[in-house]
């Protein structure tokens, strides 16, 4: 008996994120497996990124200061 099989969008799409989705977690099992690795040998578990806090001024500048309300406000 013939099979009357097709693959349409649908299943075509699945089939493409299936396949992306599987990448991903291949890649995110190696990232993490190589941390795993290098933290015993004094490497950081993330990358050498820069602190974000370090990074934020929350100085204010009192250019509008009457607009939003201050700490001392509140």
């Amino acid at each position: 008996m013939p099979s009357f099989a097709y693959l349409d969008g649908g299943s075509a799409s699945v089939l493409i994120g299936a396949i992306v989705a599987g990448l991903a977690g291949v890649a995110v099992f190696f990232r993490s497996l190589w941390n795993r690795i290098r933290h015993p040998f004094g490497g950081s578990s993330t990358d050498d990124a820069e602190d974000i806090d370090s990074e934020v001024d929350l100085t204010d500048d009192g250019a509008d200061a009457g607009s939003l309300p201050t700490v001392d406000q509140a």
